[in-house]
């Protein structure tokens, strides 16, 4: 957008001639910036404000980039938005530390406040995930007023990122939540040689619609 705009202004004649009174081609570059500025806008103002960013545990290297991805999308949150971490609360650390603190320590470390945090440590899979962090969700939306439905980014790679939203879709058709209650965005990282590779194995894929079947009959 911004070199839409210097582009403009740089091209536009100065002494005051219109577009149309220009020479051919100039004119056809000038409206085509104008097109892409207009666009730009458009883009932007469709930026959605986010109540909530989730950011899911992986290994210690996911964890780390999840946390950095999400914090670019910080001046998005909401003036009460928060980030919820979520996984399993295991360690894999020197000195028994947990991972969700281990995000939780990353984002204190770049400026994010206690307050503007969430834990979540009962999840032991991408389903889990999903269903526990809505409930903390709703938990907090509760209790802080936030107005429905509740906007959510969440932080992963492609094909992870495609495995929560075929729950939180799971959880709307098994009734778990409303179909008004939330709205979900992507947030992306890089996605790996490695993570297509996990994305495509067979026994993974497999245990994914397992879950998928069985979503809800636990509680």
């Amino acid at each position: 957008m911004i070199i839409s705009f210097f582009l403009l202004v740089t091209n536009f004649n100065i002494t005051g001639g219109v577009i149309l009174e220009q020479n051919l081609w100039k004119n056809i570059a000038n409206i085509f910036l104008i097109g892409t500025l207009v666009l730009s806008f458009i883009m932007l103002s469709e930026r959605k404000t986010l109540d909530a960013i989730i950011i899911p545990t992986g290994s210690l290297e996911q964890d780390i980039e999840r946390a950095d991805r999400g914090l670019e999308e910080r001046k998005r949150l909401s003036k009460k938005g928060y980030y919820l971490i979520s996984g399993y609360n295991q360690s894999e650390l020197p000195g028994n530390e947990r991972q969700v603190y281990h995000i939780y320590k990353e984002l204190r470390r770049k400026g994010v406040k206690p307050i503007q945090m969430g834990l979540e440590g009962k999840s032991h899979n991408t389903m889990e995930n999903v269903v526990y962090s809505l409930k903390k969700m709703q938990e907090r939306a509760r209790k802080n007023g936030y107005e429905q439905p509740i906007k959510v980014g969440a932080v992963s790679y492609p094909g992870h990122l495609k495995r929560i939203e075929d729950f939180e879709k799971q959880a709307i058709r098994k009734g778990l939540i409303k179909e008004d209650e939330f709205e979900f965005e992507k947030i992306k990282t890089p996605e790996t040689e490695e993570e297509i590779k996990y994305e495509k194995n067979p026994l993974r894929r497999l245990k994914h619609l397992y879950l998928l079947k069985t979503m809800g009959k636990k509680k």
